[in-house]
């Protein structure tokens, strides 16, 4: 699944040799940037498009300070998962991504946990980027949203039913430095027509007389915590990075550089869209943060916006369209098992399989037929609902569970400092009580809050299950080499 995961181009047979120039190129990098390169090319996405909205409500300065201690926390995490995957042999051995890595440590349970997690996350993703995509094509063209939707759902079932869809880590490291790159690019833009004004313009709740407003509270929260999700990066470059350097610093060390960098990258894009287009521009927008930042600057915006929708959003669909189908097929071919012929059984797992992609398909040009269509409101509900469980609870009990069943040591431990027993508990405990809080105040829709409550109430089983044999107090820290394996 971790490969499916990655934003990666489209390659046919006629690629094979500028593939594997590319997979080359890749492997002559030094283990370090190998695990940096990657680790940031998947985690900042095409969900960087909502930060400005996000923050439109409490000002540039505040969406910073959020910023940077969210950061800060999903730096832990993902080390966390460096470190638990440098311990497991599966993984060393290039047999394992993220599900078999937790199934090995936190048992079937955990397993089925993590693959739900996975269906729905690709789902509403799906949602989302389908969304995007079309808004910004649609603001482009001038051609209706719904032929943006179509176009980009027939590419990905045509590619998926072809199995043309190849996701090299250098395909994906190449995308991804071109999305960072135009990125970077409209913020330099924007930062020239920025106002000093929506810079310092700050309305944080419940300061200087500020009213309470839960919407905007629970976007600015689930857009930055998805924002920061590319975990599984960390399962898909592993085996490579671990080859190289057996030891895991390269591992631990790139993962977490990489995660630095994003926190510097978001903040210069939030700051300066906000800046540029200011917060009356961005509330309430349900597109990207390109279509106002067009609407301030001018249309020639759009040239990059293309490019970047084609890469970081139409790409990126279709490897969780993808991602949607692997899935699907693992959950309902082992029901067809009492098919008899071979041909009715594939075509019905066929069918099977393409249905969540055509439902959710069907959902978002259900979306702009009825004007309810968002590209913030699904990463919303993601960052809420699944990004507490992917990259918050599960690293932790990943570290936890590694140290005390792997026979291996590694050089990618974590320090004492930033696996202190009481900070572990702290992130579960911060993560668990956000999705209880979503539940109880956040969210008003029923739907919302039982699933925000049933997935609080598998998390603290899984965490129980996980620490009842030995109190979480205290957690050893192995700090030696494996570089004599």
């Amino acid at each position: 699944m971790g490969a499916e995961m990655s934003t990666a181009n489209v390659a046919t047979a006629n690629h094979t040799s500028r593939s594997g120039l590319l997979s080359s190129w890749l492997k002559g990098l030094s283990p370090f940037w190998i695990a940096f390169a990657l680790t940031l090319t998947e985690t900042v996405g095409a969900g960087t498009l909502a930060l400005p909205i996000a923050f439109a409500s409490v000002g540039p300065l505040a969406g910073v300070a959020l910023l940077i201690v969210l950061g800060l926390i999903n730096l832990l995490t993902v080390s966390y998962l460096a470190e638990a995957s440098a311990r497991n042999e599966s993984v060393r051995n290039g047999n394992a991504f993220i599900g078999k890595l937790v199934e090995d440590y936190l048992g079937i349970y955990a397993s089925v946990i993590l693959r739900v997690s996975l269906f729905l996350l690709c789902c509403i993703f799906l949602v989302a980027y389908y969304t995007g995509f079309a808004s910004i094509l649609s603001a482009a063209t001038g051609l209706p949203e719904s032929i943006w939707v179509t176009v980009v759902f027939a590419f990905g079932l045509v590619l998926t039913l072809r199995k043309t869809l190849t996701g090299t880590l250098a395909a994906a490291l190449v995308t991804g430095a071109i999305n960072i790159s135009i990125l970077l690019l409209i913020s330099a833009i924007a930062l020239s027509h920025a106002s000093f004004d929506n810079f310092i313009h700050t309305d944080v709740p419940l300061l200087n007389g500020q009213s309470f407003d839960s919407s905007h509270i629970k976007l600015v929260f689930g857009v930055v915590l998805v924002s920061y999700f590319g975990h599984l990066s960390v399962s898909n470059c592993a085996k490579t990075v671990l080859e190289q350097d057996p030891s895991g610093r390269s591992l631990k060390r790139g993962t977490a550089a990489a995660m630095i960098v994003a926190i510097v990258i978001y903040c210069i894009w939030s700051v300066s869209v906000a800046s540029a287009v200011g917060s009356e521009g961005l509330l309430g927008e349900t597109g990207t943060a390109l279509v106002p930042l067009a609407n301030k600057i001018g249309p020639g915006i759009y040239i990059l916006g293309v490019v970047f929708a084609v890469l970081g959003l139409g790409m990126s669909s279709v490897h969780f369209g993808l991602g949607i189908f692997n899935l699907s097929k693992e959950i309902f071919d082992p029901k067809l098992s009492s098919v008899s012929s071979g041909w009715l059984k594939q075509r019905a797992s066929m069918i099977a399989a393409v249905l969540p992609m055509f439902a959710v398909f069907c959902y978002v040009q259900w979306t702009f037929y009825t004007g309810t269509s968002s590209f913030t409101a699904p990463l919303e509900l993601l960052g809420a609902l699944l990004t507490p469980v992917l990259a918050g609870v599960f690293p932790v009990l990943l570290l936890i569970a590694s140290r005390r069943r792997a026979s291996e040591v590694t050089e990618a431990a974590v320090s004492s400092l930033m696996s202190k027993s009481w900070l572990l508990g702290g992130i579960v405990i911060l993560f668990v009580s956000g999705l209880i809080l979503h539940a109880f105040v956040l969210w008003v829709n029923p739907i919302a809050q039982a699933a925000a409550l049933l997935v609080s109430i598998a998390m603290l089983i899984l965490t129980v299950d996980t620490l009842r044999l030995k109190s979480l107090f205290p957690v050893s820290v192995n700090r030696y080499s494996l570089t004599s394996k």
